[in-house]
Order: structure tokens, then C-alpha cells, then sequence
């Protein structure tokens, strides 16, 4: 792969990053009626170790706005999927973990969260 690409490539990963842990802090502080003690439980669908680095790329966001893995903020995250005929399965899990958010990394696992989420809240 060429460097321009490489670097392209980058740039669409923050942008990507960025974008998505405003989404979450908005969620997340938008959310008037918890109290500010209250945990927050993120849960995470992957589908390929290749976007790990994604996903700590949001918790590195979210330490930095303050919330502390144990302290404040818990994630749910069994790793990558890898197959991508679990993906329905996996973002169940996490609906019927009754987690506050979903971080789907990937347009298939995205798809699979809206899939099981289309009729909850």
C-alpha cells in the first residue's frame, strides 16, 4: 500500500474516531435523568482484529474525558468476532446485557446492532 494511502487511510480512521466519541459523550452527557454516580456500560462489536485499534482509540478518548475503566465507565468487549454470522448474536448479547451504549466498529457490526436494537431502546 502506498505511503499516500497509508496516510489516508489514517486520516479517515481519526476523522472516524473522532466523530465517534462525540456521539458517545453527547449519549452520554446528554442523558439527564442518571444520576452523575451512575456507571456507564459500553458494550463493543467487532468483526476484525484489525480495528482493535480502533476500539482503543474510543477508550483512550473516553479516559481522556474523564471516564476511568472500573471507576466510572465499564466495557464489554469479548474482542473481534471474526465471523461475520455472528454478528446478530453478538450485538443481542450485548442488547440483552442491557448496556447504556453500543460502539460498532465496522459497517457489517453496525448493521447487526441495528438489526436487534430496531425495536428497543
Amino acid at each position: 500500500m502506498s505511503s499516500i494511502m497509508n496516510r489516508k487511510l489514517s486520516a479517515f480512521a481519526v476523522l472516524l474516531l473522532i466523530i465517534v466519541v462525540a456521539i458517545a459523550t453527547y449519549l452520554i452527557l446528554g442523558s439527564s435523568d442518571e444520576d452523575e454516580s451512575d456507571e456507564i456500560v459500553i458494550g463493543v462489536i467487532n468483526l476484525a482484529p484489525v480495528l482493535d485499534p480502533v476500539v482503543g482509540g474510543f477508550k483512550d478518548g473516553m479516559t481522556d474525558l474523564g471516564y476511568v475503566e472500573g471507576e466510572n465507565i465499564t466495557y464489554i468487549y469479548e474482542g473481534p468476532i471474526g465471523d461475520i454470522s455472528q454478528l446478530d448474536a453478538a450485538a443481542q448479547a450485548l442488547v440483552d446485557a442491557d448496556v447504556d451504549l453500543i460502539l460498532s466498529v465496522s459497517t457489517p457490526a453496525t448493521q447487526a446492532v441495528q438489526r436487534v436494537t430496531v425495536d428497543s431502546d
